[in-house]
């Protein structure tokens, strides 16, 4: 039987539903739940081009500011060209690319991402103008410091974005293409992971720019199919967008049913294993837990530490205070004992001073040295050789009492002992509190030692937390998301229906304009690249899985050509895709085109060679905007003119 032609979303949704054997509203809820959008009319082709191009900063070891102005930019060739390698040009277009995509640094280099302070980049898609504007601080390289904005039209301008130039402002330069060129997501389905991916602006805009031979037919990825992907959402294939999204989630889902057949035995064992590992890390966690100091048991220690060194300091100070007063008085009282020790002394000793001072017989005048034998008796007298008066008494009994000054040193002995007990009682006392708040202070500093140590335990605990509840799961303890009765399988089966259902109506709708639309892009693939310097090719056809070269009566593939002929076919088939969309009225590519040259000595040369060719073929596509940087050649030469170069001569740079 025969599909019927479908002509809009009403009548694709219906066509789904015949084929299915369910409702419309069960169409829609399975549409919705997979996020698949029907996607029916040609888009309206529209033009974005760079109008401008504007940046600068301070080199490093340099003090003065170096700025780049390019402007006046519109349809046609534009090219960037220097006397040699590393002079600029691809870091002028990996501007363009960043500004574009909303992502810096991007691809520039380190050293010139470091330089830079501002850059912005002027385009227009149709006849409105945006301005895309970074700034930052020249030698800063965090991203994260740079700032980015976003804005269109003029005099006045409406600001999109100002902000970070972060993944917000990536988000919205994709937004931003999304909605002004009607782009939309290519959706693939990946195995190993299980997950559906979006490729969206950032895949679509590498498409703008070639950089030299590449594994890519057509943009720069080759995951997903997407080379030939792109190439038929730019030639304004509808329905791109809702088969892939289709096909992605019909993949998932069977792969969802494949995981679910396979031997219940097999998934036990997986699981018991897998339990057994997640119990090994639950008691890894818990006896890491375990180690870690009970930082609420810490914290409140170190209050009582405070409150008891802040009473021990006052004792310290205190004992401090009673030690140094006890000493002075203890000094006092020892030089008060020392003092009556002196006085009973010098007492003592001028009393027996006296007392030898009479004992003495001298036998002649101490004034004249005349002889005194003859007033002494032949017997021995006590009586004095000077005066002739008796002997006095001894000391002690010379009438002078000594007993007060006596009692006097004991009683400043008593004292001076008694003041020496309190004294080192004191210094003890204040040892002690001493010893205490230093024994305090080191507990207080382990303490916070360990406090200041990052907390693991919270960490660890999440980890207890999701490890248990793993095990949980996979032990049985709950299984809410396994089919449990008859009546949820079967409504299943009916997902996996609609959804093949989906993809095959949409498929079918998607080859009715690609096969034509596909030869078309084909023939002009193999005109441009014979006109851009391809050597024997005899035919080239583009299938929706790959590209068949008929090359010198021989069978070849894109993968297998040289270097050069890669070079130009990936050129041929941008300017094909151009072509096509021009010739149908419809299409998606917005007609900007950026070429850099790849560095080596031996590509340059080629790539010279190339835009030599380029130059012909542009005339074919007067609305389309090229801008090349490359090693200035001779073939270069009268392709691009001067006024659309910006241009470096000998060892010069272009900044």
């Amino acid at each position: 039987m025969a599909e019927r032609t479908v002509t809009s979303s009403a009548e694709w949704k219906q066509a789904i539903a015949e084929k299915a054997g369910v409702t419309l509203e069960e169409i829609d809820a399975v549409l919705d739940d997979h996020d698949i959008r029907p996607q029916s009319v040609f888009p309206r082709t529209r033009r974005l081009r760079v109008r401008s191009v504007r940046f600068g900063g301070i080199k490093h070891g340099e003090t003065q500011r170096f700025e780049f102005l390019w402007e006046g930019l519109d349809r046609g060739l534009w090219g960037i060209f220097s006397g040699g390698n590393s002079k600029g040009k691809s870091s002028i277009i990996n501007i363009i690319r960043c500004a574009l995509q909303g992502r810096f640094p991007g691809d520039l280099k380190a050293d010139i991402w470091k330089w830079l302070d501002a850059a912005e980049v002027t385009i227009s898609i149709d006849e409105v103008q945006y301005s895309i504007a970074l700034t930052k601080d020249a030698g800063s390289e965090n991203v994260e410091d740079a700032s980015a904005r976003l804005e269109r039209g003029e005099d006045p301008a409406a600001v999109i974005y100002d902000g970070k130039a972060s993944k917000a402002f990536e988000q919205a330069m994709s937004d931003l293409f999304t909605d002004e060129l009607g782009f939309d997501r290519i959706h693939a389905f990946h195995k190993g992971n299980d997950a559906i991916v979006e490729h969206g602006w950032p895949a679509m805009s590498s498409a703008l720019f070639i950089r030299g031979p590449g594994g890519a037919l057509f943009g720069e990825q080759v995951v997903d199919g997407l080379p030939i992907r792109l190439v038929q959402w730019f030639i304004g294939l509808p329905w791109i967008s809702t088969y892939t999204a289709a096909a992605a989630a019909e993949k998932r889902l069977s792969e969802t049913k494949r995981k679910q057949g396979v031997s219940r035995a097999a998934i036990a064992e997986r699981t018991k294993s897998r339990v057994g590992a997640l119990q090994s890390e639950l008691d890894g966690y818990k006896g890491e837990l375990e180690k870690l100091p009970d930082r609420q048991r810490l914290r409140r220690r170190l209050i009582d530490l405070d409150r008891f060194i802040a009473i021990t300091q006052a004792d310290v100070t205190a004992s401090r205070a009673a030690r140094d007063e006890a000493g002075t008085i203890f000094g006092l009282a020892k030089d008060s004992w020392n003092e009556a020790r002196r006085a009973y002394q010098q007492a003592k000793d001028d009393a027996e001073a006296g007392y030898v001072f009479r004992r003495l017989k001298p036998r002649c005048c101490p004034a004249c040295e005349a002889d005194l034998n003859t007033r002494f008796k032949a017997d021995e007298v006590d009586i004095c050789g000077l005066c002739g008066t008796s002997d006095p008494d001894a000391p002690e009994g010379n009438g002078i009492d000594l007993s007060f000054l006596k009692d006097a040193v004991a009683d400043a002995a008593a004292n001076a002992a008694a003041c020496e007990a309190r004294a080192t009682q004191t210094s003890d006392t204040f040892r002690d509190a001493s010893q205490e708040l230093g024994k305090l202070a080191k507990e207080l500093e382990g303490i916070q030692r360990e406090l200041s140590v990052p907390d693991q335990a919270d960490e660890l605990s999440r980890k207890v937390a999701i490890t248990e509840a793993l095990i949980k799961e996979l032990s049985g303890e709950e299984s809410e998301d396994a089919p449990t009765n008859a009546d949820e399988i079967a409504t299943r089966t009916d997902v996996h229906a609609i959804l093949k259902a989906v993809e095959k109506v949409t498929k079918a709708l998607m080859e009715q304009t690609q096969a034509e639309t596909l030869k078309n892009v084909g023939d002009a693939l193999l005109d441009y690249s014979v006109r851009l310097g391809v050597q024997n090719l005899e035919s080239m056809t583009l299938h929706s899985n790959k590209l068949e070269i008929k090359q010198g009566g021989a069978d070849e593939t894109f993968s297998k050509l040289s270097p050069g002929e890669n070079l130009r076919v990936r050129v041929a088939l941008a300017l094909s895709v151009v072509s096509v969309a021009r010739a149908s009225g419809v299409g998606r590519h917005p007609g900007l085109l950026v070429l850099d040259s790849p560095g080596s000595q031996e590509m340059a040369s080629e790539f010279a060679s190339l835009m030599g060719s380029l130059g012909d073929v542009i005339k074919d596509e007067p609305e389309l905007q090229i801008i090349i940087g490359a090693v200035h050649r001779p073939e270069i030469e009268g392709v691009v003119p001067a006024s659309n170069r910006k241009q470096a001569f000998d060892e010069e740079r272009l900044f």
